[in-house]
């Protein structure tokens, strides 16, 4: 799963580790903490994290989240990396014989996750037709090719907006925005 957030002077963003996000990262003065990415805040970095990691990750991580399943219709195989699409992992190997393990927020409905590959250049692996659930999917998404996704709980504008206002008070609304308002204004 992948998610940014911000406090007065540090950005953090969780993401999977892979070598493209690592030099990436590291080119924005990234540092790997504790399982996570560390930025110094600065607006115009923060701007340059979202914007590449929408990018990359095919999807919009702020947009609400939905219920979905996702069909492989092609065997999909990561050479010294885990099967990673969305921002989510669906299969996380350690070497040849350790077979593969989902990452945080995925669930295997049916099918086979496993590794391969040689002692030095393992690899992790999902079969054709495995069927995956993730509860908390991002609503605005691009397609990828060899995935099919099934929406299981449509998103409704309105419960979402009664449940994030309903146990808000007026000075955390203010508060938020005068948030924002820093964090945005150039």
């Amino acid at each position: 799963m992948v998610s940014i957030s911000c406090n007065e002077d540090k950005i953090v963003v969780v993401s999977p580790k892979n070598a493209e996000n690592v030099a990436r990262f590291k080119e924005l003065g990234g540092v790997w903490i504790n399982r996570s990415w560390s930025f110094n805040f600065d607006r115009n970095i923060y701007k340059a994290l979202k914007f590449y990691i929408n990018g990359y990750y095919k999807c919009d991580f702020d947009s609400p989240k939905i219920k979905v399943k996702l069909i492989f219709t092609e065997n999909k195989e990561q050479v010294l990396e885990p099967v990673s699409f969305y921002g989510f992992s669906f299969a996380i190997a350690y070497g040849k014989k350790t077979g593969s393990r989902v990452g945080a927020g995925v669930k295997l409905l049916d099918g086979i996750i496993t590794s391969g590959g040689s002692i030095y250049n393992w690899s992790s692996y999902v079969e054709k037709g495995s069927q995956f659930l993730i509860e908390e999917f991002p609503s605005v998404f691009e397609p990828v090719e060899g995935i099919e996704i099934e929406v299981i709980t449509p998103l409704n504008t309105q419960i979402l907006q009664n449940e994030r206002l309903k146990d808000v008070s007026t000075d955390e609304l203010m508060q938020e925005l005068d948030f924002r308002e820093k964090l945005f204004n150039l």
